[in-house]
């Protein structure tokens, strides 16, 4: 701190401050006000996030997020999440955990899973497969006794 100045800012003799230090008291005032900047801006953000919550859990913004998550560019972002690697280790934990795998032997005897099951098991895509897994067990077998 340089003895020259006088602290009082508004009246300094000099052109250009030539005290680049805290002057006593000014770092706890300056914390204080931008403590106070801050939990104001906190409240409004609190206060907006609650009347968003509150405007999404009306009929009028549920048809708000329905309308937004099939239109393109919700499902363009739905995908981005969904295949992003935190998306792919978050659906990895739920398949896995014991609520993924009560979901998955519900969604496979229901109606829907068992239509999806036969619709698979008719599909092109499963015969190859299938011929193809023949295939591979048939070159081991061959292969094994060498």
């Amino acid at each position: 701190m340089s003895k020259i100045c006088n602290e009082n800012c508004f009246n300094c003799p000099y052109p250009d401050c030539i005290n680049d230090d805290y002057i006593v008291g000014e770092y706890a005032e300056s914390v204080r006000i931008d403590t106070e900047i801050r939990l104001d801006y906190d409240t409004e953000y609190r206060k907006r996030k609650l009347k968003m919550s509150n405007y999404d859990n009306t009929e009028k913004g549920k048809a708000r997020m329905i309308k937004y998550r099939q239109s393109e560019k919700g499902k363009a972002v739905q995908f981005k999440a969904n295949h992003s690697q935190r998306g792919i280790e978050r659906r990895k934990r739920y398949e896995n955990s014991e609520k993924g795998k009560e979901t998955r032997r519900k969604y496979q005897n229901s109606e829907a899973g068992k239509a999806a099951r036969r619709r698979y098991e008719q599909s092109e895509h499963r015969k190859k497969y299938q011929h193809e897994r023949y295939l591979r067990k048939k070159w081991k077998r061959r292969h094994r006794n060498v």
